[in-house]
């Protein structure tokens, strides 16, 4: 199994805001580690990788999260993703998002298909 772990701390502009409420989603963290993974290490790690993603366009076919405790503005977390049933045109990318103190955060995935 493939593992890849990002750490983040979460900024004002990383929320939505309500009044005086202000939260995060889960596909939020799930897309700061997919698009981090992807670019940072896909398309400008590799030679020849820019011209790959402006051939691709890539969709996501399914997704699901569940939250499971809050995250303040200034916090720090650690996404961990895990790339499982991978294809030739598609891959299912599973999230795990945790405090800094050990509590889990959220969990989820999304099924990404490549045309």
């Amino acid at each position: 199994m493939t593992l890849f772990a990002y750490q983040h701390r979460v900024l004002f502009h990383d929320t939505m805001a309500y009044g005086s409420h202000h939260f995060m989603t889960n596909l939020k963290f799930q897309c700061l580690v997919r698009e981090h993974l992807f670019f940072g290490q896909v398309v400008e790690g590799n030679d020849g990788g820019r011209a790959l993603h402006d051939e691709t366009v890539i969709l996501t076919r399914d997704a699901y999260c569940l939250n499971l405790n809050p995250v303040g503005v200034g916090e720090r977390v650690a996404i961990l993703l895990t790339v499982e049933a991978a294809t030739r045109m598609s891959v299912r990318f599973c999230f795990r998002v945790v405090h800094e103190d050990g509590r889990p955060v959220t969990a989820g995935y999304q099924t990404l298909v490549a045309l």
